[in-house]
């Protein structure tokens, strides 16, 4: 289109063009593109069963609001973008620990919620000594490499946060706990399988293969939790008290009767 509308008033006119969108008993047609700073960022279409029904003054009115349009749709990117960079971890690309917060309350707003939800903490083991080690750069690399497998495996209704430092946080809504105690086990097995590549950044930038580990603790509302606060506790604390005081490296779920974490067998 180049930057120019168009407007036919007959089927045959546009077909060849537009024959893949357009509704079969259209005929009249206009097109006008939708610009911002000499770009087409959009295009405005109309079409009309009626032959020759646009008229030349129509068509410069609609070509007026296309500019209306462009200052419109340009103030919503721009919202979006700030929202989602206010929402986001710029280094992973995860819900930061305000969405976190949010959505997690989010999900127990109303009465007699009957649907479970698991929340899924973990930490990464002796992520210090990696900083200390290799640098600050290689650590970030491990962070973004634990980000992507966590995309890969928790799924499409998960609500996956980096909660803080080498913490990460996996929202499950409609999942109890035995489901999401398996999801933190093919976590836990995806993170220790294979190595994350990064360079020895303190030393001669030489490529390097890390093994990282991590605990993982699991609670589960309504099963052992009774809110939101409760949940993040006693995930927080199966996290803690059950995988790293007991040596690392595994999963462990929060258990309201004994008040106490249990151990998921690796």
């Amino acid at each position: 289109m180049k930057g120019n509308g168009v407007r036919y008033g007959k089927r045959k006119q546009w077909i060849d063009k537009w024959n893949r969108t357009a509704p079969p008993h259209s005929e009249s047609l206009m097109c006008l593109p939708i610009e911002r700073d000499n770009q087409i960022i959009g295009i405005l279409v109309l079409l009309s069963e009626q032959r020759n029904i646009y008229e030349k003054y129509q068509f410069m009115l609609v070509d007026l609001l296309a500019n209306f349009m462009a200052a419109s749709l340009l103030n919503a990117y721009h919202y979006e973008q700030t929202k989602d960079s206010s929402e986001r971890c710029p280094l992973t690309g995860l819900y930061n620990y305000g969405y976190f917060d949010n959505a997690l309350k989010g999900l127990f707003l109303g009465s007699g919620r009957a649907n479970p939800i698991s929340l899924i903490m973990m930490d990464l083991d002796h992520f210090k000594q990696i900083n200390d080690t290799y640098g600050h750069e290689a650590g970030n690399d491990i962070l973004r490499g634990v980000a992507d497998r966590l995309r890969k495996i928790a799924g499409e209704e998960a609500i996956l946060a980096r909660y803080g430092g080498e913490e990460f946080a996996v929202i499950l809504p409609d999942c109890g706990s035995s489901q999401a105690a398996a999801i933190a086990e093919t976590i836990r097995e995806s993170i220790t399988a294979q190595p994350f590549e990064t360079k020895h950044t303190l030393d001669s930038g030489q490529q390097v293969a890390l093994n990282v580990t991590v605990s993982i603790g699991v609670a589960s509302y309504p099963e052992n939790s009774e809110d939101a606060l409760e949940l993040v506790r006693h995930a927080d604390r199966a996290m803690y008290v059950g995988a790293k005081q007991k040596g690392r490296n595994r999963v462990s779920i929060y258990n309201k009767l004994k008040q106490a974490p249990e151990d998921i067998p690796s």
